[in-house]
């Protein structure tokens, strides 16, 4: 839920504050630093201050001519709080100098990236200019421009396109680097990349995961880290993913679709499927061209 999104030209200095929602300020010109926590970062035009709400932080700005574009939103749209009970919680966390609750569901702390691409700061522009008209449909093409900046960064991020520098009470986290993270993002591509074979193979997968130059628990703890699952989940979710296109886009069986997605027992890939899909093989068939018809017709 898009609260504000807007272009400014203008310096970014804020004294030690908090705000209660999250803002994504995308920098266009100008230098400074962002602190928060004790730590500070220094940020650059390409640099992207993410800040969550509840966090002290503060910016200063090292030039007079600055340009930005800011967003606030909320992962979820929330009743409008009392002014009088935000006065008390602001006066409350003022007096302690530390977070209030936060009801961030993605970042504890501040966070600055590092040369974002030209693609991520054209949404953000998208989204300003969109929040700043009344057109039929504003709050849907906000909420489809913002996920796709989202995922644009996630990208970048997992691409190692980008620097992530957060700034925590543990101590100043930058990102993986180096050749290892190098290594296993090449795993994962390679992996990924079984989905065009004409038939998936656990063999392959095997033999992929067996080229990492880790040990295996290393190699599994980085993985997870890297994709919030085990390297065996996320061969599975690339099977699914065959699957899923081969019911949509072909006339094939179920059992001749489960062989080409590497399961020689039909009704175990009918298992497998319905626990990732919520609904089994012929199900997604049916229904999903369905609603994909339906929405090309309209």
């Amino acid at each position: 839920y898009i609260r504000f999104a807007h272009f400014c030209r203008k310096t970014i200095n804020a004294a030690p504050r908090f705000i209660y929602d999250h803002e994504f300020i995308l920098v266009m010109e100008g230098s400074g630093e962002v602190e928060s926590s004790g730590i500070k970062v220094a940020y650059n035009p390409g640099s992207i201050l993410m800040i969550p709400p509840g966090i002290v932080h503060s910016i200063k700005e090292f030039e007079a001519v600055e340009s930005h574009i800011a967003i606030h939103f909320d992962w979820e749209k929330r009743p409008q709080m009392n002014d009088e009970l935000w006065h008390f919680i602001e006066k409350e966390a003022k007096q302690s100098e530390q977070r209030i609750e936060s009801r961030s569901i993605w970042l504890d702390n501040v966070v600055v990236l590092q040369a974002a691409s030209k693609q991520a700061f054209a949404l953000a522009d998208q989204i300003s200019m969109i929040y700043g008209n009344s057109s039929l449909y504003r709050d849907i093409y906000l909420q489809s421009y913002f996920l796709q900046l989202v995922l644009q960064l996630v990208q970048e991020i997992q691409c190692g396109e980008i620097t992530v520098n957060e700034l925590s009470e543990q101590g100043h986290k930058p990102a993986r680097g180096g050749k290892e993270r190098t290594d296993l993002l090449e795993i994962i591509r390679q992996i990924e990349a079984l989905e065009q074979a004409e038939c998936i193979m656990s063999a392959e997968f095997n033999e992929i995961c067996g080229s990492a130059h880790f040990s295996e628990s290393h190699f599994r703890r980085l993985f997870k880290e890297q994709m919030d699952m085990s390297p065996q989940a996320f061969f599975t979710v690339v099977r699914m993913r065959k699957a899923a296109s081969l019911l949509l886009q072909t006339a094939q069986s179920i059992q001749e679709i489960a062989y080409q997605c590497g399961y020689i027992d039909s009704k175990y890939f009918s298992r497998s499927f319905r626990q990732h899909e919520g609904m089994s093989p012929l199900e997604y068939r049916i229904i999903v061209a369905g609603m994909t018809a339906i929405s090309s017709a309209w």
